[in-house]
Order: C-alpha cells, then structure tokens, then sequence
C-alpha cells in the first residue's frame, strides 16, 4: 500500500543499469517520486566492456555519470549506497547510506558472473562484470606484453604471448576478433617483440560457435575461425582452474572435439596433441558473466 504520509508514491529502483535507467526515465513524468540507488555513480556501457579489456577503449569512453543522464528526469532523485537488506514486511531497504522507505520496488540489479561449474574459476578466475574488473584485465594482458618483450626463454614468452578464450557465444568471438585485431597496433608499441608468436585459441564445448544466434551468422563465424584457434566439442571446454591461474583443457580425443585455425610457431592446429601439449594449462585473463565466456592465458 502507498504510504499515505507522502503526497506521491515513492518508486525505489535498485540497480542503474539498462533496466534501472530506463524504468527509472520512464517513470520520470509519472507523478511518482522515483529513487535510483546503486553502488557506482556511472553507468557502464557493457556491450562494450570487453574492448577495455583489450585496451582498444579507454575507461571513461563507456561511462556515463548517472546524475548527468537524469538532469532532464524530473521528480528522479540519485543515490549512490551499497544495499544490504529490503524489508518487505515494513517496505523498507537497509543501505550503508540509511534505510530507503518505498511504495512500490523495482529489482533491475542485472545478471551475475556464471563460472559454468568449472572448479577453482571462483577462487582463481577474474570476472568481466565491471569497468574496474575491464581495466584489471586491460593492465594483466599489456603486463604479459611487457614480460614477453624481454623473456629470453621461448617457451615462457609463448606462455606469456599465448591468449584463451572459452566460450564460443557472442562475447567469446567478439573478444577472440579484438584480440586478433590488436596484433596490428601492437607491432608499432612492440617493434622488438615478435608478435607472430601471440596466439589467440578460442575454446567452445558445442560443435558450432554462436550457437544461440541464427544459423547465418554461425555460419559467417567460420570465416573468423581462419584467423585464430578454434576448440570445439564435448560438454565442458575447461577442467580445473588452479592456483596459478591457469586453466587445464581436457585432449580433443576424451570429448570428440576438432581444432581448427592458422599453423603457427610449426605446430599444426590439425593435430590435437600439439595443441595439448603446448596449451594444456592456460594462464587466465578473465571470466565473463552470462554470456557463457570465459578469457584466458596460456
């Protein structure tokens, strides 16, 4: 019931993402009071996250302050507080900023990061939820870069130079291409480090990437196969991650997988136990949510 002792009902939304912006402007000229709460005083642009990720965006460019987004939504008012509890009974949220009474309760708090069961991803894994987890990543893949550039030993520059991502939906090919793509702008801010050695290997457990978008553009995906790695098959791409984040793919042969993609470095990408051999253990570069992806560094 709509708290008498106030002249409008009071419309709380937890959560400014996609959903609480737009519940939250619609609702603007409603002659409803509307609450926005959420944790960040920006709101991240997702679709693009993972393009900070792959230092192709800076930060600021898919962030957008939250009370400069409502300054044209009257009776909307900003509050930026953890939440901690909702009380229905007494219709009431308990925030590090106070408690929040409210008539009618809008839950727009998004989806959460899916570890695909995969055993030590939690404890070992980094997320791709957040714009500081995006530049977390951004800063542990150029850091590889600057390892790679003075390691004398090939095999732990390989390790350094040598890109996982599991996960074959939307997310996983849309990183796998951004990855490619970056090789080229690397050549002018590395011109010592050889570049042809950077692998990108994309790890998938259904026959067919993009499985949940039409069949023509899984189809189209084949023509992107040719410039990076491409695991398929079995029902778990990943076994274990471990302490050292790295992750350990099971042999093509335990699930029927192929592996296709461009030969580099002499190793046949035909041959599945060359591939094991050199990529069995996985370094990780980060884990993202809904979308089945999962990034990783051998």
């Amino acid at each position: 019931m709509p708290n008498q002792s106030r002249s409008r009902p009071r419309v709380v939304i937890i959560g400014a993402g996609f959903g609480g912006l737009q519940t939250a402007q619609s609702l603007a000229r409603s002659g409803a009071e509307v609450f926005l709460i959420d944790r960040q005083n920006y709101h991240t642009f997702i679709p693009l996250l993972y393009q900070v990720a792959a230092a192709q965006l800076e930060p600021e460019a898919i962030a957008y302050p939250i009370r400069t987004i409502l300054r044209r939504a009257p009776n909307t008012r900003f509050l930026q507080a953890e939440v901690h509890r909702i009380d229905l009974a007494q219709q009431a949220i308990e925030t590090d900023c106070g408690p929040v009474t409210y008539d009618y309760l809008t839950i727009a708090t998004g989806s959460q990061t899916r570890f695909l069961g995969i055993p030590g991803a939690i404890e070992y894994g980094f997320p791709l939820r957040t714009l500081n987890q995006a530049i977390a990543l951004r800063n542990h893949l150029l850091h590889c870069l600057e390892r790679a550039s003075c390691e004398a030993d090939p095999l732990k520059r390989q390790q350094l130079l040598r890109i996982v991502i599991v996960g074959g939906g939307p997310t996983g090919v849309e990183v796998a291409g951004t990855l490619v793509e970056l090789k080229q702008a690397l050549r002018r801010d590395y011109p010592g480090l050889d570049l042809g050695e950077l692998q990108v290997v994309l790890a998938h457990s259904g026959a067919n990437l993009l499985k949940e978008l039409p069949d023509r553009l899984g189809r189209d995906s084949k023509i992107a196969e040719s410039q990076f790695r491409c695991v398929t098959g079995g029902n778990h791409p990943v076994n274990r991650v471990d302490h050292l984040r790295s992750v350990h793919l099971p042999h093509p042969a335990e699930t029927g997988g192929q592996v296709v993609g461009p030969q580099q470095n002499g190793v046949d990408p035909g041959n599945a136990r060359n591939l094991v051999n050199l990529g069995h253990r996985v370094r990780m570069f980060g884990l993202h949510h809904h979308r089945h992806a999962v990034v990783g560094r051998v």
